[in-house]
Formats: structure tokens, sequence, C-alpha cells
């Protein structure tokens, strides 16, 4: 879904989509801090099909 949606670059440094995630769950009124949500997404990255992982 972050790579998807968010546009999420899951090699690389911080990028936008971690505010955009940030900002759609305060929309919802779900507080997460950046740095969780980072977390989170590299451990999913580990779980990435090989062929996303090269993308």
């Amino acid at each position: 879904m972050a790579i998807e949606q968010y546009n999420y670059n899951h090699t690389g440094a911080r990028n936008t989509a971690i505010k955009q995630i940030k900002d759609d769950l305060e929309a919802h009124e779900l507080a997460v801090s950046e740095n969780t949500i980072l977390k989170w997404l590299r451990e999913g990255a580990e779980l990435l099909p090989t062929r996303l992982k090269d993308s």
C-alpha cells in the first residue's frame, strides 16, 4: 500500500510518503509518529518479494 498509494521508496531515506501517511492517520484521529511509521515500513519492506525489493 505504501509503495503503490504513497510512492514510498523502501531503498531510500525518508521521503514524503512518511508525512503523507502520518497526515492521513491524523485525519482519522490516529496519532503515530513519523519514526514509528518508518520503523514499520522498513520492517514490512523485509517481507517484500525479491522482485519488488529490486525495483
